[in-house]
């Protein structure tokens, strides 16, 4: 299947297809325009409204679709970094995304595999993963989490702070350990047998199953980015978060007293993984390049994504649980930073840090904090 990318604007009436720009009142006309196409390709269309203007409108009943974070980068800051307009052009930005979103589809498809079905690039990525036993996916569904929500309150006016995709895909994927599927079962009783420090010591991989969690004093005024850790969502329910990776285990016993029953023990690390990693960077100036840090950034994320069986069934891969944890212990020792400085953290996960915006954040303090960690607002 190929698949083309068409661009609308609805905040100017305008959209791009096959490079020609065209003013629009009705989407009709799109739908019209688009039935002209070679039917040898399969549209997308990517947007400037969000998910729930989409639904609210009933657009995503009549196009194929995609909204404005559908590439992880918002719409606007996509249009902002290929924006050369002049006053004889005032809409190159089109004819620019159009061009370097066709490649990222193109890449993509050619080197990953694509489906252009999906509601987000990360989890539109084609990748063959091996299921593991029932047991097993029980528990790493119930470890598996990729964003944390840290206030129950909806807020819209966020500042979001990021890693440059291609470093982020790097620093994630080359430095995390994800183990073999062969694993034992350990009870209480056998970890204790282990020694005081095996917990911490072991370089074998593991995930633990937490009976209850303490938060130790000093830590109570970040109480609420660290118990938002504690559940994952199916659907809108809300289920105990009881299971967790070693790499979780380790960090987080500095901010509880934590009780714990039993443990999976992986066998060993799967090498293979590391060399199976693929992150496209023809150069060092693809650190630069809009195209090349949106697809090493959503290739990372599509790693952690949860992958459909059927229409009913998820299953979680080990490697998307590690990596996730891996990442998010990262965003967590920052997160709680920049909340003992009087900033307000809305989530974190998946590469971002969304900060509460008010007339009391200074933009200027918040970069000086985040950039000493490679990170910047984005």
């Amino acid at each position: 299947m190929i698949y083309k990318i068409g661009i609308i604007e609805f905040k100017t009436n305008k959209y791009i297809i096959n490079k020609r720009i065209f003013d629009f009142v009705d989407i009709n006309e799109i739908l019209e325009k688009q039935s002209k196409i070679n039917n040898k390709y399969t549209m997308i269309w990517f947007c400037d409204l969000s998910k729930e203007e989409l639904w609210r409108t009933g657009y995503l009943f009549k196009l194929n679709i995609k909204d404005k974070m559908f590439f992880s980068t918002p719409f606007e800051n996509i249009k902002n970094a290929l924006d050369t307009s002049n006053v004889d052009n005032q809409f190159v930005y089109l004819n620019n995304m159009d061009y370097s979103l066709n490649i990222i589809i193109n890449i993509i498809s050619k080197v990953y595999g694509f489906n252009g079905k999906e509601d987000t690039l990360s989890k539109s990525f084609v990748f063959e993963e091996n299921s593991v036993d029932n047991f097993l996916n029980d528990i790493l569904y119930r470890s598996h989490q990729e964003e944390v929500f840290c206030m129950r309150e909806e807020v819209n006016d966020l500042i979001t702070i990021k890693k440059n995709g291609l470093i982020y895909a790097e620093n994630t994927l080359e430095n995390v350990n994800i183990p073999k599927r062969k694993y034992v079962i350990l009870s209480k009783s056998d970890i204790k047998s282990k020694g005081e420090n095996w917990l911490f010591e072991t370089e074998q991989r593991y995930l633990i199953n937490i009976t209850s969690k303490k938060i130790k004093d000093k830590f109570i005024s970040i109480e609420n980015l660290l118990n938002s850790n504690d559940y994952i969502y199916d659907g809108v329910k809300r289920k105990e978060r009881n299971w967790i990776t070693d790499i979780e285990y380790k960090y987080l016993q500095q901010f509880f007293s934590i009780n714990y029953n039993s443990l999976v023990l992986f066998d060993s690390v799967d090498e293979n993984f590391k060399k199976s990693i693929n992150i496209i960077k023809p150069s060092n100036l693809s650190y630069f390049s809009t195209i090349f840090t949106i697809i090493a950034e959503n290739y990372a994320l599509a790693l952690q994504e949860q992958f459909k069986v059927n229409k009913t069934s998820k299953l979680v891969s080990i490697k998307s649980t590690f990596i996730s944890a891996f990442e998010k212990k990262q965003l967590i020792i920052l997160s709680c930073l920049l909340e003992s400085k009087g900033f307000k953290i809305y989530s974190y996960g998946r590469n971002s840090i969304k900060i509460v915006n008010n007339e009391n954040v200074d933009k200027d303090e918040l970069l000086n904090n985040v950039s000493k960690f490679g990170y910047y607002i984005f």
